[in-house]
């Protein structure tokens, strides 16, 4: 900031003045050695400086830190269930399985491969088969199970041969 005023020493009974960008102090003197006289402008700009330097400092307090924001909440995991009807068959029958998984992105049941997240699909096992399913998001793994049961068919009925009628004469 410079100065535009114009201002005045007397010292030694000699007027100097002061140029824009000249240094100085204010003191306090006697008037033994020196008069100061410091014209009303010089006095204004004094008392606006003062001013400003106080709300400068006023203002330059330390600024609370601010509040950390917290982390978004982990993405919710995902959910799975599979069920078979009938969960019981005999050799060569089929039976539904039938799944619904939620926050799933990748869904598998193993023996059956990669699937929809939520469907149905016919089997028909030769043996006892459990079925894991296994549904992977953002949130994490979640298996579920369902097991089919096959069972041997009932032996064929055995045939039973008609009654023979005979009969017999006499001769």
């Amino acid at each position: 900031m410079e100065l535009q005023v114009s201002s005045c020493i007397y010292k030694n009974k000699q007027q100097h003045y002061f140029k824009n960008g000249d240094q100085f102090s204010i003191c306090e003197t006697t008037r033994t050695e020196d008069e100061v006289n410091v014209s009303a402008q010089r006095k204004s700009y004094f008392a606006i400086s003062t001013l400003a330097i106080l709300l400068l400092i006023a203002g330059c307090h330390k600024k609370p830190a601010p509040t950390p924001v917290a982390p978004p909440p982990p993405p919710p995991a995902p959910t799975a269930s599979i069920s078979a009807s009938p969960n019981a068959v005999e050799r060569g029958g089929t039976s539904q399985l039938t799944w619904r998984t939620e926050n799933a992105t990748d869904v598998t049941i193993e023996g059956v491969g990669k699937v929809d997240p939520n469907g149905s699909k016919e089997v028909n096992p030769t043996e006892s088969t459990s079925y894991r399913l296994v549904a992977k998001g953002p949130g994490g793994q979640q298996d579920a199970t369902a097991r089919i049961t096959v069972t041997a068919p009932p032996p064929p009925p055995v045939a039973t041969p008609a009654p023979v009628s005979m009969s017999f004469r006499r001769r």
